[in-house]
């Protein structure tokens, strides 16, 4: 698993320190099966703290609704990604200078409530819901983006 922290932009760079990285570039392409064999069929699991903008969701009212077994094979080379990106595209990242971003907070508690029954798209699925329906300050809204090419569930605990 790689865990990013840090600043981003609507172009899908990551700021360091030293370098401005491109998330998909310089990053996910260098995991890929082509590119990184010993991943090959291993899940890589990449979590990012960073904005993807500087549009603020101010979200909207809504009304309550009713509405494997040693064979060889092959797999494309972006198989086994799962990506959980704490904004939407072109979105900040909440973060309050005394207790940290939304997105760390609630990956961490509800990682530390999972049950061993659950599958971390399960887990991570309540993380944006939880994520979705915080509200601080009234005016800003956030959503996850978690995107999947896992082709096994994956569990955190045994």
């Amino acid at each position: 698993a790689i865990f990013v922290l840090s600043h981003g932009d609507n172009n899908g760079n990551i700021y360091a320190h030293d370098y401005c990285y491109n998330f998909e570039k310089e990053i996910q392409n260098c995991l890929t099966a082509k590119e990184c064999p010993k991943l090959a069929g291993k899940p890589k699991l990449i979590f990012t703290q960073a904005c993807q903008g500087q549009m603020t969701d101010r979200g909207i009212q809504v009304q309550n609704g009713n509405t494997d077994g040693g064979e060889s094979y092959r797999i494309a080379k972006f198989s086994d990604f799962l990506i959980y990106q704490a904004s939407y595209k072109n979105c900040v990242a909440n973060r309050l200078s005394d207790s940290g971003s939304w997105f760390v907070q609630a990956l961490c508690s509800r990682i530390n409530q999972c049950d061993k029954r659950e599958s971390i798209l399960d887990t991570l699925t309540e993380v944006s819901r939880d994520i979705a329906l915080r509200e601080d300050d009234g005016f800003s809204k956030q959503q996850p983006l978690l995107q999947s090419t896992m082709i096994r569930d994956l569990y955190l605990k045994c």
